[in-house]
């Protein structure tokens, strides 16, 4: 993932602090790019919504490749719930723990794993 991405994900997470901050991966062309969500989940500090009309703009920008979100005061291994979740969404999730800025990433597993 390049830097810019990263960086992008990492000041989202600091401005959402301590609520979890979410977006989305896109990939616009050869280029992929951060898009920033609102999180609409009834608990932000616990858990994550992609408000669905951010969902639906992302789409007009881009192809959605993957999801991303972070998790305040906790570490990035995904809880049994983002691992369900992602396997749903067949698409990748990185997680950022933050304020440790570790980061889990998807592995180089099959197609049918993705976190």
């Amino acid at each position: 993932m390049r830097k810019y991405i990263l960086n992008a994900m990492h000041a989202h997470a600091v401005a959402e602090y301590p609520k979890e901050a979410c977006g989305l991966l896109l990939a616009i062309g050869r280029k992929q790019q951060y898009f920033p969500c609102r999180n609409t989940a009834t608990e932000p500090s616990e858990e994550f919504r992609i408000d669905p009309e951010d969902y639906a703009a992302a789409e007009d920008v881009g192809e959605v490749i993957g999801i991303f979100h972070s998790h305040p005061d906790a570490t990035s291994r995904p809880s049994p719930r983002d691992l369900a979740m992602c396997e749903a969404t067949v698409l990748p999730w990185h997680i950022l723990s933050w304020p440790e800025a570790d980061l889990f990433a998807p592995s180089t597993r099959p197609a049918t794993r993705r976190c």
